[in-house]
């Protein structure tokens, strides 16, 4: 058996099977992912109560869930490279727990309600930032290089089927029981994924020494622009990332989603149902 794992890429079952620690952290992150569905659709429900079914109101909220991360990701790049990695997941999983926690006190009144579920949801996001930036960088310490790609499609994986049930569930379960119930589900994954990740070991990470510590370098600035260094010669590269910037358009769908499900779709007039089925229809194709 240890012949034939050193001679061929090892496939999905070997790589949980035989990388206990990556198997941690794909658990933690399935747990995690799936409470974000229930996340997504439970604060949907919580606006609307507010203010009632505001397309600039959802528009906002996808923004808010969207662009917290491009501001947040250079400096959790820099922090992922300097600081305990399993540390750094486990602190933004505290944290997010907190921030939803906190959504569920919000006060009703639509003049306070859509301001605080922004910043909260916003903290949140930035916060997931940190935990994405240490997971990917730590992949490397836990499997080995010929398992890279099989643990990062595996990754990929969870990503889909995480949103194909969590988007489904979620929205039962915020029909049934309420925004509150789904949120606080959500923060209950939280604490799930910090069990799994306690499990795991990692070793210290390195301090390049031949780095200054100034504003550019804890900014990730520095990071970035040899980044772009990097790419200006390799048109592959290059093609894949601007490939992937181009999904952002994507925002514009989750919002025709929301609409469509609560105007058109809504089963029963049950908009949470209505969103729920065209999420779960989007997230089937992935």
């Amino acid at each position: 058996m240890e012949k034939s794992t050193t001679e061929h890429s090892p496939g999905y079952r070997e790589v949980l099977r035989l990388y206990p620690g990556f198997r941690r952290l794909f658990l933690s992150r399935i747990v995690s992912l799936f409470g974000d569905w229930f996340n997504l659709l439970a604060v949907l429900a919580l606006l609307r109560g507010a203010v009632g079914s505001d397309a600039r109101v959802y528009a906002g909220l996808l923004i808010v869930k969207l662009l917290p991360t491009f501001f947040a990701g250079p400096i959790a790049g820099v922090v992922a490279d300097r600081v305990n990695r399993r540390t750094v997941m486990i602190v933004s999983d505290l944290m997010r727990f907190l921030f939803v926690l906190g959504l569920l006190v919000v006060p009703a009144s639509p003049e306070h309600t859509v301001g605080l579920v922004f910043v909260l949801t916003g903290l949140q996001i930035a916060a997931s930032a940190f935990s994405g930036a240490a997971g990917n960088a730590c992949l490397p310490n836990l499997v080995p290089e010929r398992a890279l790609g099989v643990a990062n499609a595996l990754t990929a994986v969870a990503w889909s089927v995480t949103f194909t049930l969590g988007a489904a569930l979620g929205g039962v379960v915020t029909d049934a029981f309420g925004w509150r119930t789904a949120l606080v589900f959500d923060a209950a994954t939280y604490i799930a994924s910090i069990i799994f990740l306690l499990g795991i070991h990692l070793p210290e990470v390195e301090r390049r020494k031949d780095r200054k510590f100034d504003i550019a370098t804890v900014t990730g600035m520095r990071d970035i622009a040899e980044g772009l260094r990097y790419i200006a010669g390799r048109r592959r590269v290059a093609a894949l990332i601007l490939l992937k910037a181009g999904w952002g358009v994507t925002g514009a769908i989750t919002l025709m989603l929301t609409l469509f499900g609560e105007r058109v779709y809504a089963i029963g007039d049950r908009p949470d149902l209505g969103v729920s089925l065209l999420f779960t229809a989007r997230a089937i194709g992935t």
